[in-house]
C-alpha cells in the first residue's frame, strides 16, 4: 500500500514538472514549491520520505563537491524533516530546495577529515 501511494505521489510530481526549453541546474522533487510539498504531505504523508530522500541526496552531493566545507549530516532525521516542514509552512512560495539549503546551513561543520572520505570528498581506498 505504501509503495503504491509513494509511486502515485512520484507520478504526480513528475507529471507536474515542466519540460524545459533551456538547461536546468536542478531537477526532481526539490524544484517543487513548498506549497506543493505541503499538499503532498497533507494528501500522502508518506511522500515526505521521498522528498527527504531527495534532500539527503542533494546535501550529500553538496558535501562531496570539491572545495566545499563539509557538514555533518548524522543528526536526527526526524528533527531535519521537521525543519523542512516548518520552513515550507512558513515559506509556501519558496521551492523545497530552498528549505533543503536552509537545513544544510544549520548542520554542524564536519571534522576536517571524515573516516573513509578525504577533504576532497573522495574515498581513497
Amino acid at each position: 500500500m505504501i509503495k503504491r501511494l509513494s509511486a502515485a505521489a512520484l507520478a504526480l510530481v513528475l507529471g507536474s514538472m515542466p519540460v524545459a526549453a533551456e538547461p536546468m541546474v536542478a531537477m526532481g522533487m526539490g524544484t517543487l514549491s513548498c506549497a506543493e510539498f505541503g499538499r503532498f504531505y497533507r494528501d500522502f504523508p508518506q511522500a515526505e520520505n521521498d522528498f527527504f530522500a531527495w534532500a539527503q541526496g542533494f546535501m550529500t552531493g553538496v558535501n562531496l563537491a570539491p572545495g566545499v566545507q563539509k557538514r555533518d549530516m548524522s543528526g536526527d532525521t526526524k528533527v531535519q524533516m521537521r525543519f523542512l516542514r516548518d520552513y515550507c509552512a512558513d515559506h509556501p512560495l519558496k521551492n523545497y530546495i530552498d528549505a533543503v539549503i536552509g537545513l544544510y546551513g544549520t548542520l554542524p561543520l564536519a571534522p576536517k577529515i571524515m573516516p573513509g572520505i578525504d577533504q576532497a570528498g573522495r574515498n581513497p581506498r
